[in-house]
């Protein structure tokens, strides 16, 4: 069978220009999975990227030259929806025995209400390898979809919702992503997903709605096996690559990082990474051995600048302490790019200063600062309530980060929280005028770690020699 998997273009980009040259840029790392489980017996194509995304009615096109059999839409990100559903209305138009698969975060969410649409024949609900698998063998066999766990489908009229798929026990069994779906030469990055879940559970985030509370690492070695084959396939002689985990929280378990490192370290290759993590988890033990093994940036969702916020929020640090980690980051050379939110339920307009404050006096090389948004999923979506919040707009569809206010909170009305977060794009530009000479602070330290690990490197070597 021919398959076709989308990723859309987010909001507002459904029929803007773009850049041809580079319009075949990495897809969102799903569907990529996707498309290596089920290459080897069908024509897979993936539309659309995350680094230049295609318009919509452009994908519409390119569907419409491939005629697919099946049509696999992704909305791991809300912003994704509007778009998906322009496509997959248009392609059911054009091509009614087409089957349309939705898949994802947002459409898991919207599961029953997606598989009403006439133009939706089947949500995929939860992690989507295996089950995205069964459901193309059972269309191939023209089989009974209603064995198959995690799906809904309509059925006479009726949505049919089968029963939960457990998720993957062990992820390092995961099919390593075949690049070469997208490339024909070694590519210079890529994105890698080391871990799914998450511990925690911020009222903000959908990570738990989706993955479970549990955590599931892929083990240090696999990691590192996965680079190696992306060496292997491409280039064996070219050995550097730039990586960026996509982990909602990279450095969940220490151990597993050090062991991650010491790997690296060992090997015949280099690498350049990024993750995100958070500002408790991380210590002088553990950003020196991540920077001696290539680390050069990492994420912190850091958002508040209010240590009684942040206690609200269950974030283990202060404000005091979120500087003094960035400081750290500095002195290994080690990028921080640290996010905030105004209008948190939790806050008041002193807390907003707060934040302010700090962003004045963060030497982080960039800062964001997003719109408290009660994406669906989240605990404050299902919960308005319970935290004083009164949703303006429960359109999740068009629910976005930034720009526009779709809340008012106990201490703070839309208009309030608007006002404030014009004012920290502010902070924002100021601090895209220092990143400059925050680069230079960092490469300098970079490379006096890289010459004192040489020598340490040296002498370890004489003493084995000896």
């Amino acid at each position: 069978m021919k398959i076709v998997l989308v990723y859309p273009p987010p909001i507002p980009i459904l029929s803007k220009s773009y850049d041809s040259d580079n319009h075949n840029q990495m897809s969102g790392l799903g569907l990529l999975y996707l498309a290596t489980i089920v290459k080897d017996k069908h024509d897979v194509t993936i539309i659309g990227g995350t680094a230049n995304p295609i318009p919509a009615d452009e994908i519409v096109e390119q569907i419409s030259e491939l005629k697919p059999d099946i049509l696999g839409i992704s909305t791991i990100f809300s912003t994704l929806i509007i778009s998906g559903k322009i496509i997959a209305k248009e392609i059911k138009k054009r091509f009614p025995k087409t089957t349309i698969i939705f898949g994802g975060n947002h459409a898991t969410f919207i599961a029953d209400e997606l598989a009403r649409e006439k133009y939706v024949d089947i949500v995929v609900v939860g992690e989507g390898e295996v089950t995205f698998k069964e459901v193309v063998e059972k269309i191939d066999l023209n089989e009974s979809l209603e064995d198959t766990k995690g799906i809904a489908f309509r059925k006479n009229g009726k949505i049919v919702r089968t029963p939960p798929r457990p998720n993957i026990k062990d992820i390092d069994t995961i099919p390593f992503p075949d690049w070469t779906i997208h490339y024909d030469k070694m590519p210079k990055s890529i994105p890698m997903c080391s871990s799914r879940g998450c511990p925690h559970d911020c009222i903000y985030c959908s990570t738990t709605s989706f993955w479970g509370r549990k955590w599931r690492p892929r083990s240090a070695q696999n990691m590192v096996d996965e680079i190696k084959y992306v060496f292997d396939v491409f280039s064996p002689d070219q050995r550097h690559l730039e990586v960026g985990f996509v982990d909602d929280n990279f450095t969940v378990n220490r151990e597993r990082v050090k062991t991650f490192s010491r790997l690296v370290q060992r090997e015949n290759f280099e690498i350049e990474w990024g993750a995100s993590s958070r500002i408790e988890l991380v210590d002088d033990e553990l950003l020196e051995i991540m920077a001696d093994s290539g680390c050069k940036d990492l994420f912190f969702g850091v958002e508040s600048g209010s240590d009684r916020v942040l206690k609200l929020m269950n974030r283990h640090y202060t404000a005091d302490e979120v500087k003094a980690k960035v400081e750290k980051c500095l002195k290994y050379g080690i990028l921080s790019i640290c996010s905030f939110m105004i209008g948190n339920p939790y806050e008041d307009k002193s807390d907003i200063e707060k934040t302010f404050s700090l962003l004045k006096e963060l030497r982080s090389y960039k800062v964001q600062v997003h719109i408290f948004t009660p994406l669906i999923g989240t605990e404050v979506f299902q919960n308005a309530g319970k935290y004083g919040v009164k949703l303006i707009d429960e359109e999740y569809n068009t629910m976005r980060l930034e720009s526009k206010a779709l809340l008012n909170t106990r201490y703070l009305n839309a208009h309030e929280i608007e006002d404030a977060h014009h004012k920290g794009w502010g902070y924002i530009l100021k601090r895209y005028r220092e990143a400059a000479l925050l680069e230079k602070v960092v490469k300098e330290n970079r490379a006096r770690r890289a010459e004192s690990l040489k020598i340490k490197n040296q002498h370890l070597n004489l003493r084995k020699a000896s």
